[in-house]
């Protein structure tokens, strides 16, 4: 055990300073050394999997990156059940991979998969609540501007109640809402978002 977790801390570095085929490679023997101690469903396993789930999406192998990030979540719920906490991850990066893939509709079921976990586990003002609404506004904007504002309005509240209103993200969501309402015609409350984006 001790061999794959120092391949997969060596593998998490590399993956850090974004060496991806040395991180692939540590990750690959952590993955083959844990296999075989372990078997292929053992719980050890999955993070392993997600590592390299997130580093193949990185390389745009996206096919590839959705069957590690789907063992991994298979492994995770079998362990875990449903409503874990670090089932959220698995659920938003494969929806992120969907969207890279132009499967919208199908992202945002997963999005929803993971805020439902994180909402269940840390409440509804919880930060990470806001990056999975974050990727799911991106996703309503496409199709519908008023409810993607809804939800850039909701991650509005939760970071100025966290960060204050000072806060980059809370910029970040200002300038979003300017360009949903921009898109949607609504141009002086659009103007009116950017300005509080700039201050």
């Amino acid at each position: 055990p001790k061999l794959a977790l120092t391949y997969n801390n060596i593998g998490l570095i590399y993956k850090k300073i974004g060496l991806y085929d040395a991180a692939m490679d540590a990750f690959s023997k952590a993955l083959d050394i844990k296999g075989d101690q372990f078997g292929s469903d053992h719980i050890i396993l999955a993070s392993t999997h997600e590592n390299i789930g997130v580093i193949l999406e990185e390389r745009g192998q996206f096919d590839e990156a959705l069957l590690h990030l789907e063992k991994s979540l298979v492994i995770k719920k079998n362990k875990f059940g449903p409503l874990h906490h670090s089932l959220a991850s698995t659920y938003n990066n494969i929806g992120l991979i969907l969207d890279r893939k132009a499967k919208t509709q199908e992202a945002i079921e997963y999005y929803k998969q993971a805020l439902e976990i994180i909402t269940s586990n840390y409440g509804e003002d919880h930060p990470l609540v806001a990056t999975i609404l974050n990727n799911l506004a991106m996703d309503f904007a496409k199709e519908d501007k008023k409810k993607a504002a809804d939800v850039y309005n909701r991650i509005l509240k939760i970071y100025t109640k966290k960060f204050g209103e000072e806060h980059p993200e809370v910029a970040k969501i200002y300038n979003n809402l300017g360009i949903v309402l921009r898109d949607a015609g609504k141009l002086e409350e659009s103007v009116e978002y950017y300005n509080k984006s700039l201050e």
